[in-house]
This record gives C-alpha cells, structure tokens and sequence, in this order.
C-alpha cells in the first residue's frame, strides 16, 4: 500500500473515530439527564406516597388505596355518606315552631 493511501485510510479512520466519539459523548449527556430526571421523579414518588399516607392513614395499605375494584372509601366519600345519614332523619323530623309564634 502507497504512503498516500496509507496516509487517507487513516485520516478517514481518524475522522469516523471522532464522530463516534462524538456521539457517544452526545449518548453518554443523554443518559446522564436521563439519570437527573428519574432521581427527580424518584423523590417526588416518595414526597407524594407520604402524603398519602398521610392523608389516609398509617393503618390502611397504599395498595388498597390504589386498587380500582377496592371498597375504601376516602374522606370525601365517607363525609357525603355520612352527611347524607344525617340529613335523612332530619328530613323525617316534623318541624317544631316557637311556643307563642306562628
């Protein structure tokens, strides 16, 4: 093989070597915020299972919580049920005016 041939072959070599670098050193940033943002999610995760822990009870299984076919009922529902018990008997109870009014 001539010199010069030698001499192209390696700088053509030389040059896809660098562009792999490149976009490897591309990938390689990619992955790294990749890494940034799973860590990020990770803790908002666990921010946000205290809370409903929290809100829920320490008693009652998150997974319960979060089971579609599962009969818990949040605070919300078990409020408007429980207002809904209260408010039925009043319904039935006859109105009692004042002595003295009409």
């Amino acid at each position: 093989m001539s010199l010069l041939l030698k001499s192209l072959v390696a700088f053509f070599l030389h040059r896809e070597a660098a562009l792999w670098k490149e976009k490897s050193q591309q990938q390689t940033n990619k992955v790294a915020q990749a890494e940034q943002k799973v860590f990020a999610l990770e803790i908002e995760v666990k921010k946000l299972q205290r809370a409903l822990a929290r809100e829920v009870g320490d008693d009652v299984p998150l997974a319960k919580v979060l089971d579609e076919g599962s009969d818990w009922k949040g605070r919300r529902e078990q409020l408007i049920k429980l207002n809904e018990q209260v408010r039925q008997p009043r319904e039935r109870l006859p109105r009692f005016t004042p002595c003295g009014h009409n």
